[in-house]
């Protein structure tokens, strides 16, 4: 489980980066090419089929001849007394509080929210494909620019063409802060073809580009233009009748058409919000880049915050108020990923989902990373399935029924199994389960390695767990501290145990006998049993009952020195009976070794050839 080094790769991209400076430049201020940053939010009265609508707090003029309106709920009725929202565009003035917008409203509303501004989108659009060169400097002055996709004022178009559609690269958007500098897509929503509810992507980066040249993004926010993004709706698509929902056509940034597409990105310091859809997104397949991320936020998004499929670099980004922090498709990814020093709280679901894994996958590096799981019932990080996956040294503050780590959860999406899983260093607080192994068939689990992690919660917490259908094999538990009063292992998958090794720090499993009858003690539960409660005609024996399930080296450590009766009992080395019994007296402990075909007290060496490649 060789494990390369990522930086190699990223760095390699740094110096593409620099050297595009050195080639053709030009300075563009976008407000000079004609761009307003003059998005304000109001309110108006409307009058369904009339034209004319009236605000009093704002005072108009010939100069917003032409804006763009957006207003909640005002526009065509759907079902049920719902309506879609308006947008529309401003004909003629009639009066200092008074003006006629086209389509009329559908809708008699006393106070419609909504907002009002320049649509910035063929200005955008026109600027950023017709850049010269190859790292051209694009400012975008404080203020708020709106951008509507075309397919609200042309239903032919499609829903998916984006506000701005960029064919090229070798530019750096750069505003002036995240809080000064906000480009907004259109958050009202509308019935387009198909009968399908959409708000419309804001940047599409669409194939095949006309070079490939890097793309940066920095200093700025990209707007949902949505009042809430996260919601208590996150079924998809959005609902035809009300709009609510995970839209699958509401994002900042989104690849997609065929290749070549842009195989270099980076975003520093932006700010994602407000977002119905996945707020960053790939829409496209059999191709791989590299996108850096850095000191970015993703906020307040109904669905994921990450989602592109490309080979990719996170780190120093807040992560809060989504449905999920990433979904990454592993297939297309053809060099090492980067998921560090990053924050995530606040989450409605869970937390990183991971699939595609194909058993050739370069390594993915989730470290260093201060996670939050709130959600009851939820997954922190999931997998179904993942390949050449490392998660080091994180902080998992979990609420009390999450799965912190899921391996192989509802939801296949691959041609692989899980495979070379490296879960070590981390600390998990609070989670009644800490590291679950779910999936079966194609969706088992392989190679896992469980690794120096600490862990404390509820009084009863499974630190290692699954389902009874649940399929493992190579798992190996080591040098781990569970703090929980009650810690379990329920390791028994199919084919194979995880290999537990004594070397775990834990309140050992209590094997208790009230009323006197033979008792299983198997490895499945973990290496060290305290036999508590005992009586005088207790029997204890060891499950060899499924000889090929047991790992070659697995040992079983059975301590009779806190027995409360003070009490001696037989011991059968085998579930069959068959092999003479150890007569344990009280105070003894002993230490049995599976040799492949018995539970024998000479000591064997187990296969711990996988942790020889585990780092922290």
């Amino acid at each position: 489980m060789a494990q390369p080094e990522v930086k190699k790769f990223t760095q390699f991209i740094s110096l593409s980066i620099v050297a595009t400076a050195s080639l053709s430049a030009e300075t563009i201020n976008i407000v000079e090419k004609g761009a307003k940053g003059d998005l304000l939010p109001f309110k108006a009265s409307t009058e369904a089929g009339s034209e004319t609508i009236s605000s009093e707090s704002l005072l108009f003029s010939k100069t917003d001849l032409g804006k763009v309106v957006e207003l909640t709920g005002a526009g065509v009725p759907t079902s049920g007394g719902h309506h879609q929202d308006l947008v529309a565009k401003i004909v003629a003035i009639s009066g200092d509080h008074m003006v006629r917008i086209r389509p009329a409203p559908g809708a008699a509303l006393a106070d419609a929210k909504g907002v009002y501004g320049t649509d910035n989108a063929p200005t955008f659009s026109k600027v950023l494909n017709g850049c010269r060169g190859s790292n051209n400097l694009i400012q975008v002055p404080a203020g708020n620019y709106l951008l509507v996709a075309p397919a609200h004022f042309n239903q032919d178009i499609a829903p998916i063409e984006g506000a701005v559609v960029i064919q090229r690269g070798g530019f750096q958007l750069v505003g002036e802060g995240k809080d000064r500098t906000i480009l907004t897509d259109c958050g009202a929503w509308q019935l387009g073809q198909g009968n399908r509810a959409y708000r419309g992507f804001l940047l599409v980066c669409r194939g095949p580009v006309s070079n490939d040249y890097p793309i940066l993004l920095k200093d700025l926010t990209l707007d949902g233009g949505v009042s809430q993004g996260n919601t208590t709706n996150h079924g998809f698509p959005a609902s035809a009748i009300d709009g609510t929902g995970w839209d699958l056509i509401h994002s900042a940034v989104v690849d997609m058409g065929p290749p070549p597409l842009n195989s270099n990105k980076t975003f520093s310091k932006v700010r994602f919000t407000h977002w119905r859809g996945e707020e960053v997104k790939s829409v496209c397949a059999n191709w791989d880049g590299f996108i850096k991320i850095q000191n970015c936020e993703f906020t307040d998004g109904n669905a994921s915050g990450f989602n592109f499929s490309f080979s990719h670099e996170i780190t120093g980004c807040l992560f809060s108020n989504l449905f999920l922090i990433s979904e990454f498709y592993q297939a297309y990814h053809k060099h090492p990923c980067l998921f560090e020093s990053n924050t995530a709280t606040a989450l409605t679901s869970g937390g990183m989902a991971i699939n595609g894994g194909t058993g050739t996958n370069p390594p993915y590096y989730i470290q260093n990373n201060d996670f939050t799981f709130a959600a009851t019932g939820g997954n922190g990080i999931m997998t179904c399935p993942a390949d050449n996956l490392f998660i080091r040294n994180n902080q998992f503050h979990c609420a009390q029924f999450n799965n912190a780590i899921a391996i192989g959860c509802a939801g296949y999406q691959g041609s692989f199994w899980n495979s070379n899983i490296v879960i070590a260093g981390n600390t998990f607080t609070g989670p009644r389960n800490v590291i679950q192994l779910e999936g079966s068939g194609q969706n088992r689990s392989e190679a896992v390695c469980v690794v120096s992690n600490t862990s404390s919660g509820p009084a009863l917490q499974v630190f290692l767990g699954g389902y009874t259908n649940s399929s493992a094999s190579r798992v190996v538990v080591s040098g781990n501290k569970c703090l929980a009063s009650n810690t379990m292992f329920l390791g028994g998958y199919s084919p194979q145990y995880a290999l537990i090794l004594t070397n775990n720090e834990y309140h050992p499993f209590q094997d208790d006998d009230g009323v006197g009858k033979t008792n299983v003690i198997s490895v499945a539960s973990g290496p060290l049993h305290q036999t508590v409660y005992t009586r005088p005609n207790s029997v204890y024996v060891l499950d060899d009952s499924s000889p090929s399930s047991i790992p070659y080296g697995a040992q079983l450590v059975i301590d009779n020195s806190a027995n409360h009766l003070g009490l001696g009992y037989m011991l059968y080395p085998s579930s069959r009976k068959h092999i003479k019994p150890f007569s344990v007296k009280n105070g003894e402990v002993l230490s049995f070794y599976w040799n492949s075909s018995k539970w024998s007290t000479n000591r064997v060496k187990p296969d711990l050839s996988l942790l020889k490649n585990v780092t922290l």
